[in-house]
């Protein structure tokens, strides 16, 4: 049987018994419960008895299934990975060692618990009842196969392996006929060893990067996983997904299905529960999540005048980044999202631009030049000619701009061909660490000369072994000397636009992780009056 591009890339579904769509209609009289978990759901499903809609889709919405939206095809492979969407079905079909919570904290998944003296060599312990869907155990060596597999891929994901300093990782890479000296092996079939080149007290945080879910190597084809769903079938652009009986936290499961559905006509959107950045903007119900993003502008240290504190200072005092910020965007004056802070983000104060200029010698006859550098796009040049409009009301200032191709962009940052240079950084855990080392002296995503030996010691401390709360006061302490240099121009904060529809419950708006297990969410019914 041929099956339509959309479902997998590569790879053949299984063969299914089921072919139909999941929907089951409760009656008015159906009692409603406090707790998100469906607990009427338990029942065991067949081929006789899954629930079937007829061609029209029923008006009203279920208990027992979600409807998920996406654009483009799924994929069952992590190393495949493109997208977000193709990533939340991943993590709908597969669980990795951690996870987040609705508020985007890290939570024990497949790994019951985790454990390091040294903060590079990391016992991790998995869960007896931790199961594929066909119900073998999930083991530790399922971990080194799928980590292996990665590393020797042609897959861009392999070097996350690198990034997160695993043992050799390097080395696996470059050389795709070496596989034993990757930093993960497997104790006993309960027992992880993950070994690092460097310490990485963050490690947990950056364990629940998609790329590095689990994969099945046993002999069983089709699609097996570990997640709390596993795949049903696929019906035309509709991919059904069933509760995993054998998923460890089963009884916290609300919805019995969970369906992705591909978007080909926007006018065809009835039943959506959820939708990732949908471009259908007249749909009602649309939030804007934060995002761990930011957008800024990055000074060369090397520039004669900008090198000066006092110049720095000035430029950002001159500036309204709420003025600046698009809209739905997040207005930003710090150098980690909202959600890193640790404190409130720094009050106005009144700041005498003409003294500070004047301090570093800056007159009408040795004015400040610099050229602003930004890339083509509506909301880079709005932002650039907003910046140029309040920095021009100094008639000690002279302002050339040029706008160039996102590649020259690149280029110039790399290169240090700018003197100030639109910039964004997004993290690839959720962690200080993960906006803050690019600051480090020695770090290669340095790109704009920034030597803050005080900086450099706070994060060389911050690896050390130390208590959670002492690490948060360093962070803290980086910030404040990162602030205080005026080490960038903060703009704004990402955000995405989610559609979700208003039954829905289970999701945290403040939530900046980018991640919604189907898992987590619920539906709450209008309570019908009987008659």
């Amino acid at each position: 049987m041929a099956y339509p591009k959309f479902f997998i890339k590569q790879v053949s579904i299984i063969k299914i018994l089921f072919y139909s769509t999941f929907f089951m209609l409760f009656s008015c009289d159906q009692k409603q419960h406090n707790s998100p978990v469906n607990h009427s759901s338990n029942q065991q499903y067949s081929e006789t008895n899954i629930p079937k809609f007829a061609n029209n889709p029923p008006t009203s919405r279920s208990r027992e299934v979600l409807i998920r939206a996406v654009y483009g095809d799924l994929v069952n492979r992590p190393e495949l990975l493109e997208n977000q969407n193709q990533s939340a079905f991943l993590r709908d079909i597969f669980e990795g060692l951690v996870g987040y919570d609705t508020n985007g904290n890290i939570v024990p998944a497949v790994a019951e618990s985790w454990q390091t003296e040294d903060n590079k060599n990391w016992v991790f312990i998995l869960r007896e009842n931790a199961k594929w869907s066909n119900g073998e155990p999930v083991t530790a060596e399922d971990f080194v196969k799928s980590w292996q597999k990665l590393a020797l891929s042609n897959s861009p994901l392999k070097n996350y392996l690198a990034f997160m300093n695993i043992k050799n990782a390097k080395l696996v890479i470059e050389n795709t006929t070496l596989t034993e000296p990757l930093g993960i092996s497997a104790i006993d079939k309960r027992i992880l060893l993950i070994e690092l080149d460097k310490a990485t007290p963050y490690l947990p945080e950056m364990l629940v990067h998609s790329s590095l879910l689990p994969q099945y190597f046993g002999e069983q084809q089709g699609t097996i996983g570990n997640g709390a769903y596993q795949v049903l079938n696929q019906e035309n652009d509709l991919v059904h997904l069933i509760k995993n009986s054998y998923y460890w936290d089963k009884q916290n499961v609300s919805f019995n299905f969970v369906d992705y559905k591909k978007i080909t006509d926007e006018k065809n959107i009835n039943n959506i529960d959820l939708w990732i950045n949908p471009k259908y903007k007249d749909q009602t119900d649309i939030h804007f999540l934060p995002k761990q993003c930011l957008y800024f502008y990055t000074f060369n240290f090397s520039h004669q005048q900008l090198q000066h504190l006092a110049i720095r200072q000035a430029l950002k005092a001159m500036i309204s980044n709420k003025n600046i910020t698009p809209n739905h965007m997040l207005p930003l004056n710090s150098i980690l999202p909202r959600s890193l802070q640790q404190e409130s983000q720094a009050a106005w104060s009144y700041v005498l631009v003409e003294k500070l200029l004047k301090e570093a010698n800056i007159t009408e006859k040795v004015p400040l030049r610099f050229k602003l550098v930004y890339d083509n796009g509506e909301i880079h040049s709005d932002i650039a000619k907003r910046l140029t409009q309040m920095w021009s009301q100094s008639d000690l200032l002279r302002i050339d701009t040029a706008q160039v191709s996102y590649d020259e962009l690149l280029k110039r940052r790399a290169t240090g061909d700018f003197d100030l240079i639109r910039a964004g950084w997004c993290s690839d855990y959720k962690e200080p660490s993960a906006f803050l080392n690019q600051f480090h002296s020695h770090s290669a995503d340095n790109q704009v000369g920034y030597n803050n030996p005080r900086v450099d010691e706070l994060l060389d401390e911050s690896i050390k072994i130390i208590s959670p709360e002492k690490r948060t006061a360093l962070y803290q302490q980086i910030v404040d000397e990162l602030q205080k240099d005026v080490v960038i121009l903060p703009i704004f904060q990402y955000t995405i636009p989610y559609y979700w529809h208003s039954s829905v419950l289970g999701i945290n708006d403040e939530n900046d992780t980018g991640v919604i297990y189907s898992k987590d969410l619920y539906r709450k019914l209008e309570t019908q009056t009987r008659r």
